[in-house]
């Protein structure tokens, strides 16, 4: 789980998780997004670290 934070936002504090935040203080613009990239383009331990086998193949 993570968050988007907007550029040049001030965060103080916790941001929840799955939310955009942005602003100056940095407030919650969007809840519940979600993103994804393609499995392919990672290192294995970009893999590894989601619990993904390290190669593609498995």
């Amino acid at each position: 789980m993570g968050a988007i934070v907007g550029a040049r936002s001030l965060v103080k504090g916790h941001v929840p998780p799955r939310v955009v935040v942005a602003g100056v203080p940095a407030r919650v613009v969007r809840e519940g997004v979600s993103w994804g990239r393609d499995t392919y383009g990672m290192t294995p331990a970009e893999r590894i670290a989601i619990g993904m086998p390290e190669t593609p193949e498995g």
